[in-house]
């Protein structure tokens, strides 16, 4: 630190708890911070990562967002965690769709062509696709499956 100035600091705060800070960091951006505090294995459980663009962050684990808020987050269209828990948060209680989360959340090794063919039977992929759609931002990279949906443009 340069003497006589502050370093500002970048802090992930709490969507639960008003002013509480779960995670501060000297780093210049929130992606920054986040990808720094899942590295320390911070959870970051209730975070608010709302505008968070989460194609600049690294390691992200289902466990590192469960609950966290996502409002206006730029997706990672390869990141199954994230893909995961926004169809996680979406699904409410209904059982057949967060089957489909969780079936999004164990085939991480599986790319977009194989879900939409092995996933092809189950009425929850439509669904999926759609609150895919409506996180899905001009040039984030979305596959044409979500991109090219018809209705519920964001």
């Amino acid at each position: 630190m340069l003497e006589g100035k502050e370093q500002e600091m970048t802090t992930i705060q709490s969507r639960k708890v008003r002013g509480q800070v779960l995670y501060s960091s000297a780093v210049d951006t929130v992606e920054e911070a986040v990808e720094e505090a899942i590295s320390k294995g911070v959870s970051l459980r209730f975070a608010d990562l709302s505008g968070v663009d989460f194609r600049k962050v690294k390691g992200l684990r289902l466990a590192d967002i469960y609950e966290a808020r996502l409002d206006g987050c730029t997706v990672d269209w390869n990141s199954h965690a994230l893909l995961a828990e926004i169809l996680r948060k979406a699904a409410g209680e209904d059982y057949g769709r967060r089957k489909f989360a969780g079936f999004v959340a164990v085939s991480y090794d599986w790319c977009w062509p194989k879900i939409l063919e092995e996933g092809k039977d189950d009425a929850a992929l439509s669904w999926a696709l759609d609150v895919f759609k409506s996180y899905a931002t001009e040039g984030d990279g979305a596959p044409d499956c979500v991109t090219l949906r018809p209705g519920l443009a964001k």
